[in-house]
């Protein structure tokens, strides 16, 4: 049988509250710390991946030709 718990949907805050509570067998007292490291360090990877497919994004619907491999300054 399922618990109650299990089958109610989280909120946005609640999911995140129970990984870093997953966490505290491992890490101790300070288990939100690396979860919360772990958040910061994917949205740090993110950053790049969103600016880069809007670059493409604009450059497509503008039509110019656009390129990793091309230079900024080259035409």
């Amino acid at each position: 049988m399922a618990r109650p718990e299990a089958t109610t949907p989280a909120g946005p805050g609640r999911a995140a509250q129970q990984a870093a509570q997953a966490l505290r067998p491992l890490a101790g007292p300070l288990a939100g710390l690396p979860f919360a490291a772990g958040i910061v360090g994917t949205g740090l990877l993110a950053v790049p991946m969103l600016a880069g497919s809007t670059a493409y994004a604009i450059a497509e619907t503008a039509g110019w030709r656009e390129g990793l491999a091309r230079r900024a300054a080259s035409r």
